[in-house]
């Protein structure tokens, strides 16, 4: 659940400098962390929120790595 949360608010928090990159390192280490100690007693639901935490933190780690590749040949 924490990594979900962190990925979800990784994004609107990314104007203020280096906490987008602090959440996005989060959200994929929790997600991670989730989903190999997750347990057939836990819900499915849990582990569903982890992949869409995990995906949505690698999809941004990506455009953020894009966006800084573009700015550094722009100049």
């Amino acid at each position: 659940m924490v990594g979900f949360i962190a990925a979800a608010a990784a994004l609107p928090l990314s104007v203020i400098p280096n906490a987008g990159y602090f959440l996005t390192g989060t959200a994929i280490v929790f997600c991670i962390v989730g989903l190999v100690t997750h347990k057939p007693v836990h819900s499915t639901a849990s582990r569903v929120l982890a992949i869409i935490g995990l995906c949505t933190g690698i999809f941004y780690a990506f455009m953020v790595a894009l966006l800084l590749y573009a700015n550094a040949n722009f100049h």
